[in-house]
């Protein structure tokens, strides 16, 4: 416990202090070759973060004594998802909005052998309050079929372009929740209610690329025509992750159905604290600014003509982007068997980020969401070398 104790008053002298930064980076220290590899390859930013949860866990074992590992992690009350086949899932978007979610309808038909596509159900948002677009879905399954016969060259199991055009659906055909009630199921409700209670020991992921009134109205009808335990056995195997909240739709389920496993960032309506997403790592470190390092070469509209759009009938769908590339494309992308198995529970990680189980503020309860933002370090009141 000493040596813990004195590794995080090191650290924490160093992330506040850059002028012992240089001094303790390749100085081998006493404390042992665990806390030398640390500062071998760590960067303030970590180390700061990385001290803070040290000390908070040494003051936590001396105030109480060792807890347990239920105590500690919440998310062990998780359930972790064992089953085998292709996962299950149903795609909520409002296309047409602008064109990511376009890009992301071309990439899932690209990857639509290894999942089980329910159902793809256009929807509205806070962006496209009054209308949704299923022609565009089944325009770009009609460009897919075009090109599935070259897909075969090279992979098994994809689906015809008539079996997947049969699986597109309208959702709500207004914003949010007053687009839901009774009377006003839609033909995208009913389909994803129908893939809610299909019996199947795989769970059934729900990827919300828009506004989530459609899976609100599916909840209640679910709710309005079965029993409290029926209910609750066809909840157990949801799963919904949200691109953050684009309607008021998301904040009302998750206080209406707490059991509901979802997987989001809440967020206000108006784009404001997208930035704090998961989501935007997969091409925003131009637009948001916060992916500082990465290689954007490739996110831009040049390279997209050059290697994309140009290469046959479905590139040539792919839009030119407004905003960002694909913003839509994690919801799915943690779900493809790329070794990870992330889909099996957010913690684990994967190429649609990791998760924590926690309350976020304004929550009623805890959901798989981000972990707290680290504070910035205000460095203009510190000592420069």
């Amino acid at each position: 416990m000493f040596l813990l104790a004195r590794a995080a008053i090191l650290i924490q002298q160093v992330s506040y202090n850059p002028c012992l930064w240089s001094q303790h980076q390749n100085k081998p220290h006493k404390i042992g070759p665990v806390f030398n590899r640390i500062f071998a390859g760590a960067d303030m930013k970590g180390l700061t973060r990385f001290s803070k949860r040290l000390s908070s866990a040494i003051v936590s074992f001396l105030c109480c004594g060792p807890v347990s590992l239920a105590q500690q992690s919440p998310a062990e009350s998780q359930p972790i998802d064992r089953f085998s086949g292709r996962p299950r899932a149903v795609i909520l978007s409002d296309i047409g909005n602008e064109p990511d979610d376009q890009m992301s309808l071309v990439r899932l038909l690209l990857y639509s052998n290894e999942l089980d596509i329910e159902a793809l159900i256009a929807s509205t948002s806070v962006w496209q309050r009054s209308a949704s677009h299923p022609e565009t879905m089944h325009a770009l399954i009609e460009a897919y079929g075009q090109v599935r016969n070259n897909l075969l060259l090279h992979a098994k199991g994809w689906p015809t372009a008539e079996d997947l055009d049969s699986r597109v659906f309208a959702g709500q055909a207004a914003y949010g929740l007053r687009a839901t009630g009774q009377g006003k199921s839609s033909a995208g409700s009913e389909a994803l209610l129908r893939a809610m209670k299909k019996e199947d020991n795989r769970p059934l992921w729900i990827c919300v690329w828009g506004g989530a009134n459609t899976l609100a109205e599916a909840l209640m009808d679910l709710r309005a025509t079965n029993s409290a335990e029926e209910t609750a056995r066809v909840l157990a195997r949801l799963r919904v992750y949200s691109i953050s909240d684009q309607d008021d739709a998301g904040p009302w389920i998750r206080s209406e159905f707490p059991a509901l496993f979802y997987v989001v960032m809440p967020s206000s309506q108006n784009g404001e604290e997208y930035y704090y997403a998961t989501w935007t790592g997969i091409s925003g470190d131009v637009y948001y600014r916060n992916g500082a390092g990465a290689d954007t070469t490739l996110v831009t509209n040049e390279w997209l003509d050059r290697n994309i759009r140009s290469k046959g009938p479905l590139g040539k769908m792919y839009p030119r982007f407004m905003f960002i590339m694909e913003g839509d494309t994690p919801s799915y992308l943690g779900l493809l068997n790329n070794g990870l198995q992330s889909y099996r529970r957010p913690d684990w990680g994967g190429w649609g980020g990791r998760y924590v189980y926690r309350q976020p503020r304004g929550e009623t309860h805890a959901i798989w969401t981000q972990e707290r933002a680290a504070e910035p370090i205000d460095w203009s009141d510190r000592t420069i070398c």
